[in-house]
């Protein structure tokens, strides 16, 4: 039994060799910001983070979306005011009468 247990870590030693190889070639080859070696990978590149341009773009996102939001509280106020104008005028004839004069 004992050495079973030997020879089973011996194997799982070896495929994590393996795998540490496969993984160090890839990287090797495949960096996307590696274009010094192969100069036709540098158009795949991603451009690099700017943490302080995605906090200026959520920034004015936030304030477009307040600006959104006070045109359509805006928007419902006039209707609903339109509204109420339009059941008194057909309610109230005189003051139809009165505005239109």
């Amino acid at each position: 039994m004992h050495v079973s247990r030997e020879a089973a870590l011996k194997d799982i030693n070896e495929q994590l060799k393996n795998d540490l190889d496969v993984a160090t070639r890839r990287l090797d080859e495949k960096v996307i910001f590696d274009d010094c070696k192969i100069q036709s990978w540098a158009i795949l590149n991603l451009p690099p983070h700017n943490e302080d341009l995605r906090k200026k773009r959520k920034r004015a996102s936030e304030r477009a979306l307040a600006l959104l939001g006070q045109i359509c509280n805006n928007i419902d106020e006039y209707s609903n005011a339109r509204g109420a104008l339009i059941r008194l005028q057909l309610h109230h004839p005189k003051f139809l009468a009165d505005q239109q004069q």
